[in-house]
């Protein structure tokens, strides 16, 4: 297993089990509570984001003898970024779309609920991208000799 698949595997499981966390305690308190901070929420999805954006850096470093990546790994992480990226638009769509069906035009949101779709998109384009990968590696045919 690769640098690149190791940090997706991580990044997969930080974000279920944040996700996991997240909704047990979202099921638990009125929603005022939810998304008013400093959210109890939040003291989930902070660390869980950190340490994601620690993964790459911290926990997986390059060594300096290995190979950082041939040709076909170049080609997976930029087609697996492009997947993320489509699934951060879907969403944000339609998050956004959602949110102004619910409320009308002549209606008013929260003011959190604008970054709340920010952040869940982030979100899922971590997730879509460490999907992505993990696919396009499993993917490869047997080596056959």
């Amino acid at each position: 297993m690769n640098r690149w698949q190791k940090i997706a595997w991580f990044n997969l499981a930080v974000l279920t089990s944040m996700l996991a966390i997240c909704s047990a305690m979202a099921t638990r308190m009125p929603l005022k509570d939810a998304i008013t901070p400093p959210s109890p929420l939040t003291f989930v999805i902070v660390p869980a984001l950190i340490l994601v954006g620690m993964a790459e850096t911290v926990f997986f470093r390059k060594r300096s003898q290995d190979l950082e990546c041939d040709e076909r790994d170049s080609q997976i992480h930029r087609k697996s970024k492009y997947a993320g990226w489509i699934g951060f638009a879907s969403s944000l769509f339609i998050g956004l779309m959602a949110s102004y069906v619910s409320v009308g035009p002549k209606g008013s949101l929260y003011p959190l609920v604008l970054p709340s779709i920010a952040f869940i998109g982030a979100v899922i384009y971590i997730m879509v991208a460490s999907v992505a990968a993990l696919i396009q590696y499993g993917w490869r045919a047997p080596d056959v000799t």
